[in-house]
């Protein structure tokens, strides 16, 4: 009949909509999974310099990828010994990333038995990455003084995802932080808000050679 057909084409016409806008990278109602590749850093300071260390002793960096205001949305890398030039090439996602988030990362020395230390952080605007992907190196700022350290990265959104299911949390930081409570050595888990917002992690689930 024909108020049959006008409502099958109105439901047609509701069901198109809702996947343009679904798929549509400039709306800011959707939540999209970005594909995030930790690849590596250079310059980075010796914080083991002048502590008794053995004088090949280094430090032993790892790097915390975050979304800032939303902390499910947060994985970490690998520790790499003894190196101020770490290679990573972990790869990890964040399922809650919306248009106008910023990505941000922060690279920390592994202290065991101490708090560990911030080696440099990095903060990119969405622009930057947002929907095009982004692979570089960016300049590390509290990197220490007259120090130029850079961390090289890929970035990559990859699919759109509904958005009652945004806040089940990321992929990634379920493969990144470990089940431990606080971090190896006793050191207390620590975060600093505001601008410039650097996050560290409750645990550490692994150490040198692993890959996400």
């Amino acid at each position: 009949t024909g108020a049959t057909q006008m409502e099958l084409s109105y439901n047609f016409l509701l069901a198109l909509r809702n996947y343009t806008t679904l798929f549509d990278p400039s709306s800011t109602d959707n939540f999209f999974v970005l594909d995030v590749t930790v690849l590596s850093a250079r310059g980075l300071r010796d914080t083991d310099e002048g502590k008794g260390s053995a004088p090949d002793d280094k430090s032993d960096p790892y790097c915390v990828v975050h979304i800032p205001g939303r902390p499910q949305s947060t994985f970490q890398t690998n520790i790499i010994s003894d190196t101020l030039e770490p290679v990573w090439n972990y790869q990890s996602n964040l399922d809650v990333f919306c248009s106008g988030d910023q990505l941000a990362f922060s690279i920390w020395d592994k202290d065991p038995g101490r708090r560990d230390e911030l080696l440099g952080k990095a903060t990119m605007p969405s622009e930057q990455f947002f929907p095009n992907g982004y692979e570089g190196e960016l300049l590390l700022t509290a990197a220490g003084k007259g120090q130029r350290a850079y961390l090289k990265v890929k970035v990559a959104p990859v699919r759109s995802v509904d958005r009652q299911l945004g806040g089940g949390g990321s992929g990634g930081a379920s493969a990144a932080v470990g089940a431990g409570g606080a971090p190896p050595g006793g050191g207390s888990a620590e975060t600093e808000q505001g601008a410039g917002e650097v996050v560290q992690p409750v645990a550490v689930g692994f150490v040198a050679g692993a890959e996400g």
